[in-house]
């Protein structure tokens, strides 16, 4: 089984930081939880992907830059619904400082599309 406290710190600074949070929890009057995560609740949002990953069989997971090895952010297929229909998303958020450099559409390529 993942191991969360392995990307916890790179989960707590990406789910935290003022120009990523707002893509994933925007404020408003649909979705009074915005805000930036604390790192327990990145901590939680981890273990739910971990265990969403088991359940269905594919998931969100961390992406590593090439060469160096640095976590850039995350990619894959996310379950979630639209006006009450189950979809299948494809799902990124990078660093800040590593956008621009291809990787979200590398990751969005490389997620296993075949879904049964």
């Amino acid at each position: 089984m993942p191991d969360v406290e392995r990307h916890l710190d790179v989960a707590a600074r990406q789910f935290s930081d003022p120009e990523v949070w707002p893509w994933h929890w925007p404020s408003g009057p649909r979705r009074p939880k915005g805000g930036p995560r604390t790192r327990e609740q990145a901590a939680e949002i981890l273990a739910a992907w971990i265990e969403r990953h088991e359940r269905n069989g594919f998931g969100l997971w961390w992406w590593r830059e090439r060469q160096t090895g640095e976590l850039v952010g995350w990619a894959g297929l996310n379950p979630d619904q639209v006006e009450g229909d189950p979809v299948v998303e494809v799902g990124w958020s990078l660093d800040p400082a590593h956008r621009g450099n291809g990787h979200a559409i590398e990751g969005s390529r490389k997620a296993p599309l075949r879904v049964a």
